[in-house]
């Protein structure tokens, strides 16, 4: 196959690769900062095989910021999209519809399409790694595309490798990186159409050698509609090596949907990338890491202080160490002192550290995630009283998980609906979804905690009526229990399978309604049959000269 040659092509994507550095590098900084108190190895610039090891957690004395981090990033893991329980489910806008047994079986199937492709690949492993990125830098990406192998991968971009770019409605919606390959990998990726500077390295059998590669998603403004191929696709791929011919791009591919999800933890006025628990607490951690250097230094002063004694010892070798034995004669023995004394003061160190710790656990909202473990309180504890406390926390993470969800979780989902769509992985839907939008809605753990407010609501409310109904009869025509029943079933996150369509219910009313017309027309019955049983008795009861009972009664009236 021929090269590639589009020279306007690659030199518009550099000249917004300029743009995207120049926006990203004021938080580079940062980073670094956050990478060297909080947790090494999680950046570009330290991940590499080629970083020194010297820089590997040298700056963390005390791991406290370390262990919160990890905290934060398994609890959104499990809170969000936990592999063992379902956080999420598919549906429509009309509720109607919603109950439609057809539409219901269909969005079911698909839902256990895209659970399958998620359990079966790295996904789960890869957005694990992805909240850690979110708390300490505010920011985390990844690419997911079909694989025709495994269904699907994805791959998690570390922070400094990477270039976000915004929509107007400040949306990421492009996506920049510097993907370093060795010659051996770009050969095997794009063939022919590698730099002959590669080329030249490839044929030497330098195969180990790095070639710095970069690749740009973003929409495709020259796309023409109705125009199907891979250069005409919603959003357009672009490979090319720095430092090659302007003229040559390795690969111009397309892609149906957004392949990425590139999603902040907390976004302030019109900027690309996100403030985190971690810059937030970054004066805490620097704090904490010096307070443990002088710590140990005043430990030092204590344990080992500095010494003075008499100069004829210096000849003799004396030594100091703990139970060493110097000789020295009578005349010369002079006592070892230090040159000051110093005052204990552990405790007051310990304060200090105590408090900065609270701090930085603070941040990361390890009092959330552990509540239940770390909750002060009165033991045991009841699931109200936890539910309760917790649900004061959630108030204050509500916005980082709804960006979450619809930042990086809705876009996950979006991907793999589309390749277990296109892959063919379930049957055409029923007639009555064409046209009508699917709705995405999440039922994690950490979702229903929030929706807890409005289950508490309403418990509140029937409390109420219930109180006023025994006064006020009329009270309870306010309530439409088949509503509220549906209503606190969604809140709850309960499969919508445990609850009867309106049909369903109608019917098993009717029915109801007819076996209760059936037995009160059946009680109603029951007095005149009796009276004609014993009518009939009474004619067939002969009294004596061929007359009956009942004849001798009417005789006798």
């Amino acid at each position: 196959m021929a090269q590639i040659a589009d020279t306007d092509l690659r030199e518009r994507c550099e000249k917004r690769l300029a743009g995207l550095k120049r926006a990203r590098t004021p938080w580079e900084g940062t980073w670094r900062d956050i990478e060297l108190f909080f947790q090494s190895r999680r950046s570009r610039w330290l991940s590499q095989a080629s970083a020194p090891v010297d820089t590997l957690n040298t700056k963390i004395m005390n791991g406290t910021a370390t262990r919160s981090a990890g905290v934060l990033a398994n609890g959104m893991a499990s809170g969000l999209s936990s592999p063992s329980r379902p956080w999420f489910r598919m549906t429509t806008q009309d509720p109607d519809l919603r109950d439609f047994e057809p539409v219901k079986d269909w969005l079911r199937m698909c839902q256990e399409r895209v659970y399958e492709l998620f359990a079966s690949t790295n996904f789960y492993n890869a957005i694990g790694s992805g909240y850690r990125q979110l708390g300490l830098f505010g920011v985390e990406a990844a690419i997911m595309t079909q694989h025709w192998r495994v269904g699907a991968v994805t791959i998690p971009l570390s922070i400094g490798e990477y270039w976000i770019g915004i929509n107007e409605t400040l949306d990421p919606d492009s996506l920049y990186r510097s993907s370093a390959m060795t010659v051996a990998q770009v050969v095997q990726k794009f063939g022919d159409k590698v730099s002959p500077t590669t080329r030249r390295l490839y044929d030497q059998s330098n195969y180990d050698a790095m070639v710095p590669v970069y690749h740009a998603i973003e929409p495709n403004p020259e796309r023409i509609a109705g125009q199907i191929d891979k250069t005409n696709m919603l959003f357009r791929s672009i490979y090319w090596e720095e430092g090659s011919s302007r003229d040559l791009v390795l690969a111009f591919d397309g892609f149906e949907q957004q392949p990425f999800w590139a999603n902040r933890w907390e976004v302030e006025g019109n900027n690309a990338y996100g403030t985190s628990p971690a810059m937030m607490s970054l004066g805490d951690a620097k704090g904490l890491q010096l307070k443990e250097i002088r710590l140990q230094q005043h430990e030092d002063y204590i344990n080992r202080p500095a010494l003075v004694g008499p100069p004829q010892l210096q000849a003799a070798g004396a030594n100091i160490t703990p139970g060493g034995l110097t000789f020295a004669a009578a005349m010369d023995m002079k006592a070892f002192q230090p040159v000051w004394q110093v005052t204990p003061q552990v405790q007051y160190f310990m304060q200090d550290i105590n408090r900065l710790e609270q701090s930085i656990k603070e941040h990361f909202y390890v009092d959330l995630f552990m509540a239940i473990s770390q909750m002060e309180g009165v033991q045991p504890r009841n699931d109200q009283e936890i539910a309760e406390r917790v649900g004061e926390k959630m108030t204050q993470l509500g916005p980082v998980v709804e960006r979450q969800n619809n930042e990086k979780l809705r876009r996950a989902v979006d991907i793999a609906f589309h390749i277990v769509l296109k892959t063919g992985q379930v049957p055409v839907p029923p007639p009555e979804l064409h046209g009508q939008e699917i709705k995405l809605e999440f039922i994690s753990v950490l979702a229903q905690m929030q929706r807890a407010a409005g289950l508490s609501a309403t418990e509140r409310l029937f409390q109420f009526v219930e109180t006023i109904a025994p006064t006020w009869q009329e009270a309870a025509d306010n309530i439409d229990p088949d509503e509220a029943i549906r209503t606190y079933a969604d809140d709850l996150g309960a499969e919508p399978k445990m609850i009867r369509t309106a049909q369903d219910v109608a019917t098993i009313r009717a029915q109801r309604a007819q076996q209760a017309q059936a037995a009160q027309a059946a009680a109603s019955a029951q007095p005149a049959l009796h009276a004609a049983q014993a009518t009939q008795a009474l004619s067939q009861t002969d009294v004596g000269g061929g007359e009956s009972a009942l004849q001798r009664m009417l005789s006798a009236a």
